[in-house]
């Protein structure tokens, strides 16, 4: 066990971290719910680490996160220091946070808050205009993990899925979670006495219906309450309840890292790499013990493209052309023939590829009107 969190923490220390950490508060207004007020602390990739600090350039997926009962979002510092500096924009709704919270109204606004934050991107002036990657994800803890389940089953502009220590909500996550059809990753602590596995996390994960991605972590040892950072009302409950974490916080969040930080570039960044690394993570299991169903990541190599009518110079030379206007190009990737992201870009339709190395690339391309292309192509 010490070895493993050596090296998990051995990888982190190594890991490419390119962004700095930029942060901002936005109120967004639900004119459907009332002019509902939805504020906001989003984290992004930035050019230098502070408040309103220039965004990045890049695409990035937006990750919308529930906070617990009666918790603060300062608790969740260790998802967007994780998160963000791998190129991923964390946003933190702080309504509900009081003694009578509304589940519902929580988990829709969750889902609010991405489908607010993406439509920024094709609006000239926002604060992330062009900068949001088309695939979203939506997580949370505790209640808020619950939340998050109901926000997946609403039918939002959500891809993904990642909970810790969930709890049951009303209405029910539980029975939510039948309507999920998410890549859904379910993660407990083995000694969670606040929402006990078995009559959450376990209920949650066995209701994600048969044939979805899905797959449920049990940190050996691990607590509720160390899936975030100290908190005074979590830790207060937690000292009620029996039994007590075995492992440190340091040592629960490390595993839990681990899989969090490569589901999310499996599901959300399209990377065959981390998705193989993943199944081989839940394969050992090392620390924890695992269950899922999610299929190693593999590569369709028919000419859709070209099925389609849709023509590409082939081989590529200096430069990639799409022939349609760049308002039409919802995400451009291209990827190496191991399932590898070299390239991504979105509204553009020319982009240099003078870079890559002579070979074999996989183009994927989706059309702002939900159209997807995929084509085998040569670089010379």
């Amino acid at each position: 066990m010490r070895f493993t969190l050596y090296l998990l923490f051995a990888w982190f220390s190594v890991a490419a971290q390119p962004f700095a950490v930029g942060s901002t508060t936005i109120t967004f207004t639900d004119t459907t719910r009332n002019n509902r007020a939805v504020g906001t602390q989003i984290y992004y990739p930035a050019m230098s680490a502070g408040a309103d600090a220039p965004i990045a350039s890049g695409s990035f997926p937006v990750i919308a996160f529930g906070h617990g009962f009666v918790m603060n979002v300062g608790a969740y510092q260790n998802i967007w220091e994780l998160l963000v500096p791998q190129g991923y924009i964390v946003a933190l709704p702080t309504t509900e946070g009081g003694f009578s919270p509304s589940h519902l109204n929580f988990a829709q606004d969750l889902a609010f808050v991405i489908a607010q934050i993406k439509a920024q991107n094709t609006q000239s002036g926002a604060f992330f205009f062009q900068r949001i990657h088309p695939k979203a994800g939506v997580m949370g803890h505790s209640m808020g993990g619950g939340s998050a389940h109901l926000a997946a089953a609403l039918g939002a502009p959500i891809d993904a899925l990642c909970t810790l220590a969930p709890a049951e909500t009303n209405p029910s996550a539980i029975a939510a979670s039948q309507n999920i059809t998410l890549p859904s990753l379910v993660i407990a602590g083995a000694n969670d006495c606040i929402t006990p596995p078995s009559t959450n996390q376990l209920p949650m994960y066995n209701a994600l219906p048969a044939g979805t991605c899905k797959a449920y972590l049990s940190i050996t040892g691990g607590s509720h309450c160390q899936m975030a950072n100290s908190n005074f009302n979590c830790s207060f409950g937690e000292a009620t309840c029996s039994p007590s974490p075995t492992i440190t916080r340091s040592q629960q969040q490390a595993l839990m890292h681990s899989y969090l930080l490569l589901w999310m570039n499996a599901q959300l960044k399209d990377s065959c790499t981390d998705r193989d690394q993943l199944l081989q993570l839940l394969n050992t299991a090392n620390g924890v013990t695992a269950q899922w169903q999610c299929g190693a990541c593999t590569l369709d190599l028919a000419n859709h493209a070209q099925e389609k009518g849709l023509r590409l110079a082939n081989p590529m030379r200096s430069a990639l052309t799409i022939p349609l206007a760049a308002t039409a190009i919802q995400s451009l990737i291209l990827r190496d023939m191991q399932g590898k992201i070299v390239l991504e870009k979105s509204a553009t339709s020319s982009v240099a590829v003078d870079f890559l190395a002579p070979g074999t690339y996989i183009l994927e391309l989706t059309t702002t009107s939900g159209e997807r292309y995929q084509q085998k192509l040569m670089k010379i």
